[in-house]
């Protein structure tokens, strides 16, 4: 009888802990991003930094696009700002879910969102401004 139930408690645990899972592990859910190219960043660097914006927006991402090095180079200083060293941005589209939050409704399509991140010392990607030109 033990047995029985110790796998009833793994499959319930498999059952909550694989979709979070899944989302870190598959935070683009299919979308390829448009990564351009870059003389500052490797694909890798980009795809990378495109996850760290999915798993940010925690939405349905439509579309993104890496919004190239003279950007990057450019908003460095902004970056620094908040402690960073290197910069990365992105614009993009995505759907809300009825989980929407802040200033988005639910069931709602938004385009044209900035996404800016940074990082130090070749670490990970992480957002630190977001919003609408």
């Amino acid at each position: 009888m033990r047995n029985r139930e110790l796998g009833v408690l793994i499959i319930g645990l498999l059952c909550i802990a694989l979709p979070a899972v899944t989302e870190w592990l598959l935070p683009l859910h299919g979308l390829e991003p448009d990564l351009g190219t870059s003389s500052m960043y490797t694909e890798q660097e980009r795809m990378d930094a495109a996850k760290a914006v999915a798993r940010y927006c925690d939405d349905e991402l439509l579309r993104l696009t890496y919004l190239g090095d003279g950007l990057a180079a450019q908003e460095t200083t902004y970056a620094n700002d908040f402690g960073y060293e290197e910069s990365i941005a992105f614009r993009g589209d995505f759907h809300t879910g009825w989980h929407a939050e802040g200033n988005s409704l639910p069931y709602t399509t938004y385009t044209d969102c900035t996404w800016h991140l940074g990082r130090v010392d070749g670490g990970g990607w992480r957002v630190f401004s977001s919003g609408w030109l």
